[in-house]
């Protein structure tokens, strides 16, 4: 699919979509500024030298589309739009950085920072001699080690991607109140509680591997951003051995850090009020609550703010409290082979002896971690999608009940309807909708929208010895003989 809008102002044609059917068939939709062009507009393609046969006509949001059946290529007809004085230009749909995107940047960045802090603790008479796991601050490596995996988990799928079955019953009982005045003598429309998709026969469920993406995809933030930083969080406010304690019947330890404590405390309790939020769903037909107001609107904004906070206490403490006790928590260069005293010297600091600092990588990266959470808040908690592909499989199945004749008009005044309810959603383009309910007819329905307007046609009122072609050659009033075998089948 490929979208031109024209950037002539108030022009008779807007914008022009292309796209192909699966037998190669080219799709024009010509997008007018008011009906007040329509008539104009058509008398100019016929002056024009395009070979293109018009299968329909419908209105967008008032606007409207004409979709033409081209036999030439969209270059072709871009070139002729422009000499009748339009600027055609491809419209890139060119999305905003998404916040959570942001926020796993910076989580990496933090987190790394905090990680490098946890291996390069001072050797002491306490740990001399036991090792790297004896030496290392297992809190902070806890914390870091959770939460890098969250943010892998926020890079790939971002927002929560929840299905939306009340949206699309609505859909799906506005298509079939619409048709079923055009349905044939017999037929009903079927079921808005039907899966349309699942009865085709080249349907398959899916694989396991499937499954756990889309189990991913539905369920990311309460998996990676809040369930894995809970680990996290748990990792600073207790101390490492709890887990241990608690197995043996013991009551949990705290850190003896009392703003480790309360960071980790109070990241607890700003991930418990955001698990509590919900995605927005307004075409669910159950009245809304003020609790339901709240877990749509606040909770995940306000458990975000708390964690902010807490985490402020952790950088504080990384800046500030290690440079108090520096031998069990500030940072010793040595690690990276980095002589702190010389490297103050340089920078026109004296009076600084040996290489032990105070915890400059773990503050910044809890800084970086604080500015992750405040970008968050301008993160959406999810978002609900509409099956498409089960919409397009009810509409088919709907508009093959309708009698031949017509079917092109309904699948254009259908795929409006469905453009026109999706209006906030420019990704989703007019020549999508149509193209796939018309893929959805053929395939399994073995109707083709192209040849019943040629059907439509070759039966209308013609002059004597006339008739019409299946593509107008420079003129709308072209002549070719139909050929025999061109009948929709159904």
């Amino acid at each position: 699919m490929a979208v031109y809008k024209n950037s002539k102002g108030y022009a008779a044609v807007t914008a022009v979509e292309f796209s192909k059917t699966d037998d190669g068939q080219q799709k024009a939709f010509f997008h007018l500024r008011s009906a007040h062009d329509l008539d104009a507009f058509k008398k100019h393609l016929r002056d024009s030298k395009l070979n293109y046969k018009i299968e329909a006509e419908a209105t967008i949001a008032g606007s409207p589309v004409l979709i033409v059946d081209l036999q030439d290529s969209k270059l072709q007809a871009l070139d002729w739009l422009n000499r009748q004085g339009g600027q055609f230009e491809l419209s890139h749909k060119q999305k905003g950085i998404d916040p959570w995107i942001i926020r796993s940047i910076l989580g990496f960045g933090g987190q790394s920072l905090q990680l490098a802090s946890s291996f390069m603790r001072p050797i002491t008479e306490i740990n001399k001699g036991k090792g790297l796991w004896a030496r290392i601050d297992k809190n902070i490596f806890i914390f870091a080690a959770a939460n890098m995996t969250a943010n892998v988990i926020n890079l790939v799928y971002k927002a929560q991607d929840k299905d939306d079955p009340h949206q699309l019953r609505f859909l799906k009982d506005s298509t079939n109140r619409k048709l079923s005045p055009h349905l044939m003598d017999g037929e009903v429309a079927p079921s808005i509680d039907d899966k349309r998709k699942t009865l085709r026969e080249d349907y398959k469920d899916p694989n396991r591997a499937q499954s756990v993406d889309s189990f991913m995809r539905a369920n990311s933030v309460n998996v990676g951003e809040l369930g894995l930083r809970y680990i996290g969080a748990y990792g600073i406010a207790f101390q490492p051995n709890t887990t241990a304690n608690i197995l043996k019947g013991k009551l949990p330890l705290l850190s003896t850090n009392p703003f480790r404590k309360y960071s980790g405390l109070s990241s607890i309790l700003g991930k418990t009020v955001a698990l509590n939020s919900t995605i927005a769903d307004p075409y669910n037909p159950q009245p809304k609550t003020w609790w339901d107001e709240v877990r749509e609107k606040y909770t995940f904004l306000g458990g975000g703010l708390i964690e902010a906070g807490a985490f402020s206490a952790l950088a504080y403490d990384n800046f500030f409290n290690s440079s108090k006790k520096m031998q069990t928590s500030g940072i010793d260069w040595k690690h990276v082979g980095v002589d702190w005293s010389k490297f103050c010297k340089k920078i026109g600091v004296n009076n600084v002896q040996g290489t032990i600092s105070r915890d400059w990588l773990g503050g910044i990266g809890a800084s970086m971690f604080v500015t992750g959470y405040i970008v968050r808040s301008w993160a959406d908690y999810g978002k609900r999608n509409v099956d498409m592909n089960e919409l397009y499989a009810h509409v088919s199945d709907t508009l093959a009940k309708t009698p031949v004749e017509k079917i092109p008009q309904l699948v254009a005044e259908t795929a409006a309807d469905i453009k026109t309810h999706f209006k906030d959603m420019p990704e989703l383009d007019y020549s999508t909708i149509y193209t796939s309910l018309v893929r959805d007819l053929k395939r399994y329905h073995h109707i083709d929208v192209a040849e019943l307007q040629l059907l439509n046609e070759s039966q209308a009122p013609k002059p004597a010895g006339k008739i019409r072609g299946p593509v107008a050659h420079h003129e709308i009033g072209a002549t070719q003989q139909v050929p025999e075998n061109k009948v929709a089948s159904r």
